[in-house]
């Protein structure tokens, strides 16, 4: 089965999971060539994962700095994911009812 051939819903979750990857990594290689304090920009892409932390894991196991990259690398990609999924379901949605009113 194809990119083509797959369900938008499917599509958006696989997009926005990369892109989310693509910003933990950036994220991770700022950090150790010390050009900027990653905090914030985990912070950013990562904000509503920080509400709901607090319910998954205690506190101080975050506190390592690989830990909390593993936390929100699978948590916020898993989030991003279903964002994407849930935009891809509404397109596509649309785009049927759409398509099916010219026809």
């Amino acid at each position: 089965m194809g990119w083509k051939n797959l369900h938008y819903w499917l599509k958006g979750g696989i997009t926005f999971g990369i892109i989310h990857l693509f910003l933990l990594i950036v994220a991770i290689f700022k950090h150790y060539s010390a050009e900027m304090d990653t905090s914030m920009f985990v912070i950013l892409i990562d904000f509503p994962i920080f509400a709901i932390s607090g319910l998954f894991v205690a506190t101080s196991w975050l506190e390592n700095f690989s830990n909390l990259f593993l936390f929100f690398g699978l948590f916020g990609t898993l989030m991003y994911f279903c964002v994407g999924a849930l935009i891809g379901y509404v397109y596509e949605k649309i785009k049927n009812k759409s398509s099916s009113n010219l026809q």
